[in-house]
């Protein structure tokens, strides 16, 4: 069995669900023996307010990454392994990074010139 990999993921926080295209499916044989994916580890763990801000559905080999708590913003190594048709991990999987940005940190402020005076004290 060879394992699949994904790119390391940039997420900003507060903007909607966010999907990895389907990762590879792992290399078994024989061929016809179907297995599941697990997210099996995620470091740091997740805010308990915040437990499903990265899941995976099995059956697609996608994971989404989904949040507007301010205080999941961090970088997540996260571990998705392999396991056989009988639900026993395989030993085999794939980390991958996660960041989860602040999206005030991306804020800017604009100013309409014409709210400005010359002298603010008058």
């Amino acid at each position: 069995m060879t394992a699949a990999s994904l790119s390391n993921e940039i997420y900003n926080v507060n903007s909607g669900a966010q999907t990895t295209p389907d990762f590879a499916d792992f290399l078994v044989s024989p061929t016809y023996c179907l297995v599941t994916y697990e997210i099996t580890s995620i470091s740091p763990a997740l805010p308990v307010a915040d437990p499903n801000a990265i899941l995976i559905d099995s059956s697609t080999r996608i994971l989404t990454f989904e949040s507007t708590n301010l205080n999941s913003v961090a970088v997540y190594i996260v571990t998705v392994s392999c396991f056989s048709p009988l639900g026993v991990n395989t030993g085999v999987n794939f980390s991958f990074q996660i960041e989860f940005e602040d999206p005030c940190s991306l804020a800017f402020l604009t100013i309409d010139p014409s709210t400005l005076t010359a002298n603010p004290y008058t």
